[in-house]
């Protein structure tokens, strides 16, 4: 879909997934009811360890499915919630209220860490993704477990492990993520 503007400009959506909207609100953007629920970007001020600890007390379900949960924080796909996990040694699996403060601070870091990697590498292409500019990314070259099942861990030589969760692939190192 392409949005011509005023001044020239295109605007291009092209969504092979199909998980984006183009919507128009006329008043407060974050007022829609799509929008109005969304938790805060994973690299705003608002996103720290306290509010990702506070948010994962009393739920049971997995971490990466909390971390994916926009409602907790946006943004984090199935790609950077496997690597995200990976840098902060938390093992996918593990019960959201089990992690502690000090993990929620290491998590925090890790998902900002992976997505300035990944945005400074131009994302990930795994099959037909380009940026604005028309070049693909190239962080899926520096993935530590996405992907990479039975691969040796690039830290301890382990081999990855996968699982599925909610539908999705979960790739882990047993050895460098714990429980």
């Amino acid at each position: 879909m392409d949005l011509v503007l005023g001044c020239g400009i295109i605007a291009r959506l092209t969504d092979p997934r199909r998980f984006g909207a183009l919507l128009w609100e006329a008043g407060d953007p974050h007022r829609h009811p799509l929008l109005a629920r969304l938790a805060p970007e994973p690299l705003g001020s608002e996103f720290h360890a306290a509010w990702l600890h506070a948010r994962t007390r009393g739920r049971s379900a997995a971490i990466k499915t909390i971390v994916m949960n926009s409602h907790i924080v946006v943004g984090v796909g199935n790609i950077y919630a496997s690597e995200s996990l990976f840098r902060a040694g938390i093992h996918p699996g593990l019960a959201s209220d089990r992690v502690s403060l000090l993990r929620c601070k290491k998590l925090v870091a890790a998902i900002q860490e992976t997505l300035t990697a990944a945005i400074e590498a131009g994302g990930s292409t795994l099959r037909d993704y380009v940026g604005a500019e028309g070049d693909p990314g190239y962080f899926q070259q520096s993935y530590f477990v996405y992907g990479r099942e039975g691969e040796p861990c690039r830290v301890c030589g382990t081999s990855i492990k996968a699982l599925r969760q909610g539908q999705r692939s979960t790739f882990f190192c047993p050895v460098c993520q714990r429980r």
